[in-house]
């Protein structure tokens, strides 16, 4: 009897664990169900992420549609996107390009182009649409732009440019050359912006001397640390004559010729790869002018600006996508274009290049700071006669010259390009 009793309590026990098994199943079931079908917040506009299409490099369209306005007309009508799911208005977001206005429903299918982003970037994309009870969201898409035909470098800024009509292309780093002497270390500038010298009154500067350790940028050409020929080839040179920077020692050599060491580009850049003659490299003259003057659309593509009170030369790239709720104005006049560094964080993404106007350098004697730009090219003077010149591209307030002939010896700011491959 004893050993009956014992069988059936057991099986009453296994019954009892079957059952709270089941009950657990369901409410987790239960619950999971209403945390997929949430209960749409009543009075709020309905509206449905569509589809993505036309998808570029820096733009796409995304289709939506409002099918109920709720209790209120919709006043505003768009699309969100971010590189982090669930979007919202406080990312980037763009209006339908018809506004819809208070005395309208607001229903029906609606496009945004959505500009100003980055290649071979994943975004997540919502619709939205607002009235005055409040602001719904449809589903979440995500989309992926189109990548270049090759990857960006370390220490380059995702967008190309076009450097002449064969097809050339390039990636600017992102900031200026930057160089320690006590460490004999070259990096690119944390932020475009960035300047060695913060100083925006002429004085005489002692950073330019052996063993410094200070951050310069104001080079001698062809100062690129390599014992190349020419007397003065350390980045601290401040002799002020000019012959004594001969590429190569010589009178007309660019510093892209024989072993391609009078290029800064040839170092290992810190934040650049930090491998020596990795393709990095100065314009040459003919190339800044193409850039600047001769690519589909060029003289569009440059404008005068302030960044985060720097002023300096905006580039744009060949396929450029301007973010929405910024504007740019090309041309030389004045400091035109203003940026917060927030929005300049958004044109960056779109590809967008500053050279800021760190001005020049005689000697230790700084001068011009944020009055003028003046950016070295690898190109030598070759008249024939007994000058020791070479070209930079100059910048003023209201004027640029991409063909300017200096001497040799001036301290000039640099930035390099590498080449699409």
């Amino acid at each position: 009897m004893n050993e009956i009793m014992k069988n059936n309590l057991q099986k009453l026990h296994s019954l009892k664990a079957c059952v709270l098994s089941f009950l657990v199943l369901l409410t987790v079931t239960f619950f999971s169900s209403c945390e997929k079908e949430p209960t749409p917040t009543p009075g709020l506009p309905v509206v449905s992420t569509n589809e993505v299409m036309e998808v570029g490099k820096h733009f796409a369209m995304c289709s939506a549609t409002v099918s109920d306005t709720g209790d209120k007309p919709i006043n505003v009508r768009g699309v969100c996107w971010g590189v982090n799911h669930n979007p919202t208005t406080s990312d980037s977001f763009a209006n339908s390009d018809s506004y819809v206005k208070n005395d309208s429903t607001g229903l029906g299918d609606f496009n945004v182009r959505m500009t100003g982003l980055a290649a071979n970037v994943t975004y997540y994309v919502r619709a939205y649409a607002s009235s005055s009870k409040g602001i719904s969201y449809g589903e979440e898409l995500s989309f992926t732009t189109q990548a270049y035909a090759t990857s960006v470098p370390e220490g380059g800024i995702n967008a190309a440019f076009s450097i002449n009509a064969n097809g050339g292309k390039v990636w600017f780093s992102k900031g200026n050359l930057q160089y320690q002497a006590s460490t004999d270390t070259w990096r690119f500038a944390e932020n475009q912006w960035n300047l060695c010298d913060s100083v925006a009154n002429d004085h005489t500067s002692a950073d330019y001397v052996a063993g410094s350790a200070a951050w310069i940028d104001l080079f001698g050409w062809g100062t690129s640390g390599y014992d190349h020929g020419a007397i003065c080839w350390q980045p601290w040179s401040n002799s002020r004559v000019s012959s004594d920077y001969n590429a190569y020692g010589q009178n007309f050599s660019s510093l892209n010729e024989q072993t391609g060491m009078a290029d800064w580009g040839y170092n290992a850049i810190s934040n650049g790869g930090n491998a020596e003659n990795s393709g990095w490299r100065s314009l040459t003259n003919d190339e800044w002018r193409y850039l600047l003057s001769e690519r589909p659309n060029g003289n569009n593509l440059y404008g005068h600006g302030q960044v985060n009170g720097r002023n300096g030369l905006i580039i744009l790239p060949d396929e450029w996508s301007l973010p929405p709720r910024i504007l740019f104005t090309p041309g030389t006049s004045s400091w035109t274009n203003c940026y917060t560094e927030s929005q300049w964080s958004k044109m960056e993404t779109a590809g967008a290049v500053f050279l800021p106007a760190a001005g020049m350098r005689n000697g230790t004697f700084v001068y011009h700071v944020m009055g003028s730009g003046d950016y070295w090219t690898s190109t030598c003077l070759q008249n024939g006669g007994p000058q020791f010149g070479a070209y930079a591209l100059y910048f003023g307030y209201d004027m640029i010259n991409s063909g300017n002939v200096v001497d040799r010896h001036y301290g000039h700011s640099v930035r390099l390009v590498r080449p699409l491959e």
